[in-house]
């Protein structure tokens, strides 16, 4: 074989590896965007109720509690979109609820920036009425007590 042979040889064999290579980083490339992206939320998720149905699910004290927490809470969050935990706190106690029933979670992180969302919670029989507001929504939600006797867990101040 001649040296120009060997020469073409190589440079054939050279431009496969290439060629190789350029795929395999062409593919990596791919699949690490690919795995970059969101998922698509998936059509299946059940729903969270509306506050009209818990209540009509959740029938004396309990149901009662639910229209008024969000008919309070709705009416604060057109008012405020954020609200502070005082405001929760006032208007929650403002349906006439104990002051020992009644919590709201924080609403600064622990690195003084706001929250993205609060909660307020209202104790009925065994049953803890959960208001959230985020960005000016309101959503209910109904939760059995803890075992704590309290809605929330850990520390709330």
């Amino acid at each position: 074989m001649t040296q120009k042979q060997s020469a073409q040889m190589f440079s054939a064999r050279h431009k496969v590896h290439r060629a190789t290579s350029v795929a395999i980083v062409a593919l990596t490339t791919g699949l690490l965007l690919s795995a970059c992206t969101q998922p698509t939320p998936s059509s299946t998720s059940d729903p969270v109720p509306a506050a009209s149905e818990l209540a009509s699910k959740s029938p004396g004290p309990v149901g009662t509690m639910v229209t008024k927490v969000n008919k309070a809470l709705t009416s604060l969050a057109a008012k405020s979109p954020k609200p502070s935990q005082d405001q929760i706190r006032s208007t929650l106690q403002g349906l006439g609820v104990a002051a020992t029933d009644v919590e709201v979670s924080i609403s600064k992180t622990p690195t003084g920036l706001d929250v993205d969302a609060i909660q307020g919670s209202v104790k009925v029989e065994k049953s803890c009425v959960i208001g959230q507001i985020r960005e000016g929504k309101v959503s209910i939600t109904l939760q059995p007590v803890l075992s704590t006797g309290k809605c929330f867990v850990g520390d709330q101040d």
